[in-house]
């Protein structure tokens, strides 16, 4: 699961990467940010090595990380946006990871 998240997340940082390189006419870099040990280590070498049930599909993020076209780094458990709703965090870092959220509060409607 967390090698398909990788997968799916590098797949939109390189079409944003490409858009930017069309428009701007220079490659940017990018970096994709894991909390997954497992799939930070697929992404970083060649080939299946010890894994089962693995799609080819989900390897072309290890030709773009040994080419230098992306990078895959390591990102906190409580910096982590996609983390708030899965597991469960102290009331300090539930309201650092929601401010760092490009939300919208707006206040409840009046009802007449």
């Amino acid at each position: 699961a967390e090698l398909t998240s990788l997968v799916k997340a590098s797949c939109e940082l390189t079409c944003v990467l490409n858009l930017i390189e069309e428009l701007e006419k220079r490659r940017p870099s990018g970096t994709a940010l894991c909390d997954s040990s497992a799939a930070r280590g697929t992404a970083h070498r060649l080939g299946f090595g010890q894994l089962k049930h693995v799609s080819v599909k989900h390897l072309w993020v290890q030709e773009l990380v040994s080419s230098r076209k992306l990078t895959v780094a390591w990102i906190s458990r409580k910096f982590n946006p996609a983390d708030f709703l899965t597991h469960s965090l102290s009331g300090t870092s539930f309201n650092s990871v929601i401010s760092s959220l490009p939300l919208c509060v707006r206040p409840p409607a009046l009802s007449l």
